[in-house]
């Protein structure tokens, strides 16, 4: 085992000996180009030589770009920088277009929001003018109704006098046609009738009293008398 780790460390020794000498020999060759390259006339080998210079730095530094790689690289990343800003330009448009669609979508959804509540707002007011139409209609007719019921009954009422005071009048020129009714019975029609007209027996009475009275029947006052004690026994 320790020989197999020998000869690896033998080998890569040598390996760095190898590479040290043939960098020695890159940067040896390099400074003969550089030499031939301040030359005006050059022959095919030189020319050709000064034509390795590329690999040479190449094996000295991997990282080494000549003048044209660098023009190239930089077309390149030039290239992907315009691809990159078109794709960012595109992707931008893209999203304002989407922006724009979302945009145009919420403005007709609102104004469709916005509609309905018109309508619906629209029909609350004309369902309440209607109402209000409806109360101040309902309102006027039962004013009319309460007006018509009043003149009827003060119509009614004012029949209902008229009749009652020509039934009074008829009654009473009755029972001053009839000469020879009693006084008793004379009496007694007179009290019914107030009685019929709706007073109580005791202003019948009175109201009686009043008519028979001997101060308001002076010419015949005897007359009134005998009435007013008839009127005091019978009521």
């Amino acid at each position: 085992m320790s020989n197999y780790y020998n000869n690896l460390d033998i080998n890569e020794k040598s390996d760095d000996l190898s590479r040290e000498k043939e960098e020695k020999k890159a940067r040896k060759i390099l400074k003969s180009i550089e030499d031939l390259k301040k030359r005006s006339n050059l022959n095919d080998d030189q020319k050709r030589k000064i034509d390795t210079e590329y690999l040479w730095r190449k094996f000295l530094d991997p990282s080494y770009t000549t003048h044209e790689e660098k023009k190239q690289l930089e077309k390149e990343r030039e290239r992907e920088t315009v691809v990159k800003k078109k794709k960012r330009d595109k992707k931008r448009v893209e999203s304002e277009r989407l922006n724009k669609i979302r945009e145009e979508e919420q403005r007709k959804k609102d104004a469709k929001l916005q509609k309905e509540q018109d309508e619906r707002e629209a029909d609350i007011r004309v369902e309440e003018r209607y109402k209000q139409w409806t109360k101040e209609k309902e309102e006027k007719s039962e004013k009319e109704r309460t007006k018509r019921a009043e003149e009827a009954e003060k119509e009614r009422t004012k029949r209902a006098e008229e009749a009652e005071k020509e039934r009074t009048k008829r009654e009473e020129e009755e029972i001053n046609n009839h000469e020879d009714m009693t006084v008793i019975t004379r009496l007694r029609v007179e009290f019914n009738l107030l009685l019929s007209k709706g007073s109580s027996k005791k202003h019948c009475k009175h109201k009686l009293l009043l008519k028979y009275h001997p101060d308001k029947n002076r010419e015949n006052d005897k007359w009134a008398t005998m009435m007013t004690i008839n009127i005091m026994k019978l009521f």
